[in-house]
């Protein structure tokens, strides 16, 4: 299905998908969920899982092909409703929460156990299987004004292509396309940022800064932040290490 996202704060709205053929239902051990490729999609496109009757969820769903990319939309520990669970083959997971605009956690492991999200009357959070070794419940690490403000955030939508998801969010409404991938070897992960920005300067604050690289445009380190000029194009990349 292809969907438009128009994002309104915390509220989403998006248009109505054009009928299709229904498909065939996936075998048993083999449920994902994931936006086709090169599409954008909005809240719509998973709200069909999430408001599953108990039961409904097959009971192989929190596995998948190892070889597969696996994408939940669903509640998650720590996390704003409707966050996103991602798990690549290497074994790396992570939570995007869309409301704070970032990636709030990552764990080493076997994805999730989501039973406990359909089973009876009151479902429940589903289970990270593995390590966490990265954690931060903070908004997203860019700012326009004074560090100690909070920035507007505003979840535009969301892509995957070739097995790799981009989120697209506003922070003070200057758009951020950021794209997360397993890091070298399948360790960790890289998140990569794309941000063009008017005519103010913006500023992105990291935990550690080692292992950041500027990958194209004018950014600079000031005061331990990197900082990029108003009317610029930049394309930075931040390791998240175990």
């Amino acid at each position: 299905m292809n969907f438009m996202l128009v994002g309104r704060g915390r509220g989403e709205a998006v248009s109505v998908p054009q009928p299709k053929p229904p498909q065939p239902r996936a075998a048993a051990g083999s449920f994902r969920l994931q936006a086709p490729a090169g599409r954008w999609l909005g809240v719509a496109g998973v709200l069909g899982l999430m408001c599953l009757a108990p039961g409904h969820l097959p009971a192989a769903a929190e596995s998948a092909p190892p070889e597969a990319l696996r994408l939940q939309r669903t509640w998650m520990p720590k996390a704003n409703p409707s966050s996103f669970a991602v798990g690549f083959a290497s074994g790396a997971n992570f939570c995007f929460d869309p409301v704070r605009g970032n990636l709030i956690y990552a764990w080493q492991g076997d994805y999730l156990d989501l039973r406990p999200t359909v089973d009876g009357k009151n479902p429940g959070e589903p289970v990270l299987q593995g390590r966490i070794f990265h954690e931060d419940l903070t908004a997203s690490g860019f700012r326009t004004g004074s560090q100690n403000a909070a920035p507007v955030i505003r979840f535009r939508g969301y892509r995957v292509q070739k097995d790799v998801p981009e989120f697209q969010y506003e922070v003070d409404g200057i758009l951020v396309r950021e794209t997360i991938r397993p890091g070298p070897g399948g360790v960790g992960l890289i998140r990569q940022f794309r941000i063009d920005t008017p005519d103010r300067a913006v500023s992105y604050q990291v935990r550690n800064a080692q292992g950041v690289s500027i990958d194209s445009g004018p950014a600079k380190w000031t005061d331990g932040r990197l900082l990029i000029p108003g009317n610029a194009s930049v394309q930075f990349s931040v390791p998240v290490r175990p």
